[in-house]
């Protein structure tokens, strides 16, 4: 009779190594390196679809990274603003469709009577560029 004892300690420890550790940090990897994908096509395709969108509209995408404890990343438009109003307001219409944001003076002229409702103020051809 032949008798053949096999220790199978050190395989069970790569595995679990394998599976704890190099997994889950390849998972992360991808996710995050789809998510910088992501946002660098929202921001290509803002300045494909916007005519002069300004600096702070370009840079309005937001991406939160995962890592091997949370595989989960997140791609948004910004929601807060230090001033103004945040880019997710002001491109809500061009996002879910319907009308623009009035700005502050439509509404001060719209209060007064200067323009009736439903009209915005836009520049005349002869407005320079």
């Amino acid at each position: 009779m032949i008798k053949v004892k096999v220790d199978t300690k050190d395989l069970q420890n790569q595995i679990k190594a394998i599976v704890t550790g190099q997994i889950p940090f390849a998972t992360s990897l991808a996710i995050n390196r789809t998510a910088k994908k992501v946002k660098a096509n929202l921001e290509h395709e803002i300045i494909d679809v916007f005519d002069n969108p300004t600096p702070y509209i370009k840079k309005s995408v937001a991406v939160s990274y995962s890592d091997k404890a949370n595989l989960r990343a997140r791609v948004w438009l910004k929601d807060e603003a230090h001033k103004g109003n945040p880019a997710n307001k002001i491109l809500s219409a061009e996002i879910a469709g319907g009308e623009r944001r009035l700005k502050r003076f439509e509404k001060a002229l719209r209060a007064v009577g200067a323009i009736p409702n439903g009209y915005f103020m836009v520049p005349g051809e002869k407005a320079p560029k």
